[in-house]
């Protein structure tokens, strides 16, 4: 329970909806620039080459201008997916100890939990599953090991290998 009360506070339910819908609209506005930009016609006497710069320039501001706007907005979402994180980890510890399994974790209820993995939802993950709708399940659960690289941040995963009960020792 320490580990779990040294978390920055939970955001509220509100603030987790209007970040989830900052990104999606970040989304949706940032297509219509992307189309936009490349909509744009050349003149006569511009090079080729100096165009697509031009245009990939224009690409890259608008993805720069959408991080910095979508920064404090993922930053939350991962708090929550955090505080998701471990609230599932202390159920499971508790139902480890409530049936009675918790110190030998030699039963196969107990081993049914021991590997599973969990991605969390950070920036990529995050904003990728609100674009796409994706049925994944990606970004549904946190965790914090092993780093995937991504473009907006990136996503971790952690295999949980150890005993329930040692994660029960830890809370």
């Amino acid at each position: 329970m320490k580990i779990h009360r040294s978390l920055p506070v939970r955001p509220g339910i509100d603030e987790v909806e209007a970040a989830k819908g900052l990104i999606l609209n970040l989304e949706k506005e940032d297509q219509i620039k992307f189309e936009s930009i490349g909509k744009q016609s050349k003149g006569n006497d511009v090079p080729d080459e100096l165009f697509m710069i031009l245009q990939e320039m224009q690409k890259n501001f608008v993805c720069f201008q959408s991080n910095e706007q979508k920064r404090e907005a993922l930053k939350l979402l991962d708090l929550e997916n955090v505080h998701s994180l471990f609230d599932e980890l202390i159920q499971r510890a508790s139902d480890c100890v409530s049936t009675g399994s918790g110190g030998g974790g030699g039963s196969s209820t107990g081993s049914d939990f021991r590997k599973i993995s969990y991605s969390n939802g950070s920036a990529s993950t995050v904003s990728t599953n609100f674009s796409k709708n994706s049925a994944s399940g990606s970004g549904s659960r946190g965790g914090f090991d092993k780093q995937v690289p991504s473009i907006v941040a990136s996503s971790s995963l952690v295999h949980v290998d150890k005993e329930v009960s040692a994660k029960a020792s830890e809370l």
